[in-house]
């Protein structure tokens, strides 16, 4: 069955982002599901109660730098501002979920076509859920698609070189270990490398593994290097195009290293930006994008 929106007045469509809903198609049709067409991922809310979060959901989402701007579809709670936003593929609440729940407060509520309100968000930030958040793996390993990451002014300006070697967009500009709860204070490679072990990315070896390496579960292998007390830096390898490709800060991703050459390894490639002079080598670590814990 579909779910449908129970008020119009809770979602308002910012930019790209497109909700993709029939609420006169036959019960037989799809779920509501909240997508966007340039990553072509997005929040599905199943008929049988459950929600599936073909990207990702933060919760605790603090109001500032870090909440969702640009392109979005925001959830509105009453008397103005936001309680959540639909981001690219992912779903941003100021609260917490709740599942297995029998009411639904809020003013925006998720309907099947016979009236059953399935899920709802309150004016907190709170998303209640009939049935259970389904644990859908996110691990697939990139291709070189410049175009996603390059076209759209708030996929590039709002994206930086983690969120790119994770092939996750979060629009927050995301540094290692911010999601897990102790992010990096000073850019050395300890902090660095401890910070992204505990946001999920697994260690490969500070040697160069070869650009045939496969990472379990269909994961990406990545590189990690630092300009000491500057600025770190990640690569990542798009295997099934045979390239090591990057992101620098909001600059357009590229597979171009400083000297304007094909990368081939990442270690042995030009990093020196200048003042970003990326001198250390911070290993190799495979990653499984969106299943990583990036913020």
């Amino acid at each position: 069955m579909i779910i449908r929106l129970l008020s119009s007045q809770g979602l308002r469509a910012l930019g790209w982002l497109a909700l993709a809903a029939a609420a006169a198609a036959p019960a037989s049709a799809i779920d509501l599901k909240i997508s966007s067409p340039i990553f072509g991922r997005g929040v599905i809310f199943k008929s049988n109660g459950n929600v599936q979060p073909e990207g990702r959901i933060f919760t605790n989402v603090p109001l500032g730098d870090t909440w969702p701007i640009g392109g979005s579809l925001y959830v509105n709670a009453a008397g103005g501002g936001e309680s959540g936003a639909f981001v690219n593929n992912d779903l941003f609440l100021k609260g917490i979920i709740k599942t297995f729940q029998s009411s639904f407060p809020g003013r925006t509520r998720f309907k099947k076509a016979d009236g059953t309100v399935m899920a709802s968000i309150d004016d907190a930030g709170n998303l209640y859920v009939k049935g259970a958040i389904e644990d859908v793996s996110l691990c697939v390993a990139p291709v070189t698609e410049f175009a996603k990451w390059n076209t759209n002014p708030f996929v590039q300006s709002e994206n930086n070189c983690y969120n790119y070697a994770n092939n996750q967009a979060t629009f927050t500009f995301a540094t290692p270990g911010l999601a897990s709860g102790a992010p990096e204070t000073d850019d050395v490679v300890s902090q660095i490398r401890t910070a992204a072990l505990n946001d999920g990315l697994t260690w490969v070896g500070w040697n160069f593994p070869g650009n045939g390496y496969t990472c379990p579960n269909a994961g990406t292998l990545v590189f990690m290097t630092v300009a000491p007390h500057v600025d770190y830096h990640w690569y990542r390898l798009d295997k099934a195009n045979g390239k090591w490709t990057h992101k620098i800060s909001d600059s357009p991703a590229t597979d171009l290293d400083a000297g304007h050459n094909i990368i081939l390894n990442p270690l042995t490639a030009n990093r020196n930006y200048g003042v970003h002079n990326y001198t250390d080598n911070g290993g190799f670590y495979c990653t499984c994008g969106g299943d990583a814990n990036v913020r």
